[in-house]
């Protein structure tokens, strides 16, 4: 009977690694466009090596955050078992609501709410839909299908942000100087 739990946990592990893996993919041209502000601002406003410093620190705060929240969202938060088996009844018509159904037969079954001839015919019910059931259709039907169309869209925004800053990679070079050695003699960059 822990046939079913575990399947349904691991196509719900394999969503959630590749809605992470996506999220991470969506999210790199975002970080590097704020640096990318982060350096604007200093070019703007000739910020002090105390506030570069307080601004590097800020965004590697946020950016660890980031990633430590996705790390624990793919692979240390457990999902509902009935939620899961929602999700997959939604999405395929054929398994109507019989997820749900064995899953409460499950339940009963542990519980000792049913006995005798009631229980046994139970237990062949869940065994022979169990029997019935693939952890790999599972996975691809919760797969999002998203990641390869989230890769290119994060690889052509990134590519367009790299475009924008080649005619000015020697005031990039100097404002990344600027910011990841704060306290040390690199001249703030003239709009004038």
């Amino acid at each position: 009977m822990k046939k079913l739990n575990e399947q349904l946990k691991a196509a719900e592990s394999s969503r959630r690694v590749l809605l992470g893996m996506s999220s991470v993919v969506i999210s790199v041209k975002y970080y590097l466009m704020a640096f990318v502000v982060l350096m604007t601002v200093d070019v703007i406003f000739h910020l002090s090596p105390g506030k570069r410093l307080a601004g590097i620190i800020f965004y590697g705060v946020g950016l660890a955050v980031f990633f430590i929240y996705i790390f624990w969202r793919s692979f240390l938060k457990t999902a509902n078992l009935r939620s899961i088996a929602r999700q997959l009844e939604s999405k395929e018509a054929a398994l109507g609501s019989t997820l749900i159904n064995t899953l409460e037969l499950e339940e009963k079954i542990e519980n000792g709410e049913l006995q005798g001839r009631s229980k046994e015919l139970a237990e062949q019910a869940v065994k022979s839909y169990v029997g019935k059931c693939d952890s790999a259709k599972f996975c691809e039907i919760l797969n999002p299908r998203r990641f390869g169309r989230d890769f290119k869209r994060a690889l052509l925004a990134l590519s367009i942000i790299v475009i924008c800053l080649i005619p000015v990679r020697n005031k990039v070079s100097l404002e990344l100087l600027r910011y990841f050695e704060p306290y040390a003699d690199h001249p703030a960059f003239s709009l004038t």
